[in-house]
């Protein structure tokens, strides 16, 4: 499709494929980084908590410093997924915006949890 011929058309006329595309691609995103998140909570953080203080105090630094650097970058990018996917749906004009919408406002809710309140007890245990 040349330059023109999009412009033209504008965001609205997007291909049905290429938002599946992009709509799974945000799903699989958001499923794969809450199933992280509860994988975590869930059982890494009570093996942990079992480990003797001698090797809590070598593990949990490592496991912080690895999800320190691996987390923010995923944020981010799944927050750009769920806002371009909320968007071109709206421009779209059909109601499944809403739920996009829904999802965008719930993960900046969870993400803002997650600076204020799990990043800087993350840079504690990592040191």
């Amino acid at each position: 499709m040349s330059t023109r011929i999009f412009l033209s058309r504008g965001w609205s006329s997007l291909h049905p494929k290429s938002m599946f595309a992009l709509g799974t691609i945000t799903l699989l995103s958001l499923a794969l980084m809450s199933g992280n998140e509860l994988c975590v909570a869930v059982f890494v953080e009570p093996v942990l908590r079992a480990l003797p203080e001698a090797q809590q105090v070598s593990t949990v630094p490592r496991f912080a410093g690895r999800l320190g650097t691996f987390m923010p970058p995923w944020y981010a990018i799944t927050l750009l997924l769920t806002g371009t996917f909320a968007f071109l749906r709206l421009r779209h004009g059909d109601l499944s915006w809403n739920g996009a919408t829904a999802s965008l406002l719930l993960q900046l809710l969870v993400l803002a949890v997650t600076l204020t309140m799990l990043v800087p007890r993350n840079t504690r245990l990592a040191k």
